[in-house]
């Protein structure tokens, strides 16, 4: 069920308009599920709360907000809100530290760029942390659209982000790829109708994974192949 290399060539068998590449960030493009956990434990152990790791790993992906609601039930709207505001500013002065670019990431942007092929990410992400990222890495020349989770109605499994992307580059969100690490990031690509590639680089499980019908399942980016066609 897990490819061990996906060209251009299986991509375009599957979905023939393809005319971009979309990723979600987190788990996907960047390594850094391991620090915002961490932040998001002590952070919650600050408060008096005592969460393990393990159980807020299953979590990881969702917007901070929603995570906030599912394990603080007894926290009002406004409470959970001023959470997010005191986490964000806890993060904003150290994701840089704790985060790192996949192996080959630059490497696999610009093959796809050499094709022709637009290029975006839809992330739930706050859509100033995305910019910090890729500024950090140097790879923001590398996208023609960059959406956050919070310039869309929406969070994925919602299909909003991929639509509003597809909207931006101007195509169709079935002429979209999406690439990403978590069961949201290929409901949403499948329900908005793109070729879905889910890559075993985040937190959720395998079985849980091919449960959701992903196109492909590749271990991490490098089974990516992309050659510039022609």
């Amino acid at each position: 069920m897990i490819d061990d290399t996906v060209t251009l060539e299986d991509i375009l068998c599957k979905n023939k308009s393809t005319k971009a590449f979309l990723f979600d960030l987190d788990g996907t493009l960047i390594d850094s599920q391991e620090g915002i956990i961490t932040i998001v434990k002590d952070f919650l152990d600050s408060k008096g709360y005592n969460f393990s790791k393990k159980s807020l790993e299953s979590l990881f992906g969702k917007p901070i907000e929603e995570l906030f609601r599912e394990v603080l039930i007894e926290k009002s709207n406004e409470e959970i809100w001023e959470y997010v505001k005191e986490i964000r500013k806890i993060y904003a002065k150290n994701h840089l530290q704790i985060t790192e670019l996949f192996p080959k990431v630059t490497e696999l942007l610009e093959s796809i760029k050499a094709t022709g092929l637009k290029i975006g990410i839809a992330s739930t992400k706050f859509k100033r942390f995305i910019i910090e990222v890729t500024d950090h890495f140097e790879i923001t020349k590398f996208f023609d659209v960059i959406v956050s989770g919070y310039e869309v109605d929406n969070h994925k499994p919602a299909p909003d982000i991929i639509y509003k992307s597809a909207e931006l580059l101007q195509i169709l969100p079935s002429e979209c790829i999406y690439v990403g690490d978590s069961i949201s990031d290929v409901e949403a690509g499948n329900t908005a109708g793109a070729t879905t590639i889910a890559v075993l680089t985040g937190t959720s499980k395998l079985d849980k994974i091919i449960a959701a019908k992903p196109d492909f399942i590749v271990k991490e980016l490098t089974s990516i192949r992309i050659k510039k066609r022609g």
